[in-house]
């Protein structure tokens, strides 16, 4: 992985995993996987959501990737962590968020 891309994955992951604290999580398993195309970013956290976070959380993470964002992606963690999901959801190309029974798994890819 390129140092860029490493950075770039370690900072998307770092925001995946401030917002599972903020949420309480009692245990986060974290996992970077490089792919010949792309970055696979996995977190997982045992905590408690309800139905209206869980949309928010995928909502944000769908948004389509923005590319002009990813010169800006240090900035990220700047401000307050409400704010940084939604940026997120622009500099990653695919996301998968699933919450079953008290375990939120958050899946992004990021292309090369």
């Amino acid at each position: 992985m390129k140092h860029k891309g490493v950075r770039r994955a370690a900072h998307i992951l770092n925001e995946i995993n401030l917002y599972l604290l903020e949420k309480n999580a009692t245990r986060i398993v974290n996992e970077i996987i490089e792919l010949p195309d792309k970055t696979a970013i996995s977190a997982v956290g045992k905590v408690t959501l309800n139905e209206d976070e869980l949309q928010l959380i995928k909502m944000a993470l769908e948004a389509h990737h923005e590319y002009e964002y990813d010169q800006y992606w240090g900035l990220v963690g700047e401000g307050t962590h409400c704010d940084e999901i939604p940026i997120l959801g622009s500099l990653i190309d695919y996301s998968e968020v699933e919450y079953n029974e008290g375990v939120l798994r958050i899946y992004c890819e990021r292309k090369q």
